[in-house]
């Protein structure tokens, strides 16, 4: 293997791999240092980590908001059907799945200003990426699970505000 000492710098990144794990097999430190010894260093120019973990968990946080209200919107969507369809379905019932509904959005929602507010996101900005997921829940399918005159109260509990939140920290904190 001496002779081959000579060529190591101009081993591709396979070959110096190839070499290091026949090395390693035979326990030769010698060469593991002379392969480590010969391969080429580069420098690289690249955006502040600390910012770009921040970005990256932002933006993990915010695909996961929209995801969850797609999810209950889409839930929303198949109630309206559902109400549409069946006449016989009583006031009451129909009237709590509805608010049920609605108030796992809020509690998303509430949730998301909380995460907003915790990772120090300005109150418009926060505001902008909320009202992109809110936008998602068209007024028709609000209207068709809330046909009545009056909004209703919406109270999510605080439990359920903190499982909403603990899922965006924890996108957050993936970054």
């Amino acid at each position: 293997m001496k002779d081959l000492t000579r060529l190591y710098d101009r081993l591709t990144p396979h070959e110096r791999f190839s070499a290091f794990e026949a090395a390693v097999a035979r326990m030769d430190e010698a060469e593991i240092e002379a392969l480590e010894y010969s391969c080429p260093q580069y420098f690289y120019r690249l955006p502040d980590s600390e910012y770009m973990a921040m970005k990256t968990g932002f933006f993990n946080a915010w695909m996961q908001m929209q995801v969850r209200s797609s999810e209950i919107i889409k839930v929303m969507a198949v109630q309206a059907l559902t109400i549409n369809y069946e006449q016989e379905l009583e006031e009451e019932k129909m009237i709590e799945r509805s608010k049920a509904l609605l108030t796992a959005h809020k509690a998303l929602e509430i949730a998301w200003q909380r995460f907003a507010e915790r990772i120090g996101m300005g109150e418009e900005t926060g505001s902008r990426y909320l009202n992109s997921c809110i936008n998602m829940a068209d007024e028709f399918i609000i209207d068709a699970i809330w046909p009545f005159d009056k909004d209703p109260i919406l109270e999510p509990s605080e439990k359920a505000i903190e499982r909403e939140y603990e899922m965006l920290m924890t996108c957050w904190c993936q970054k």
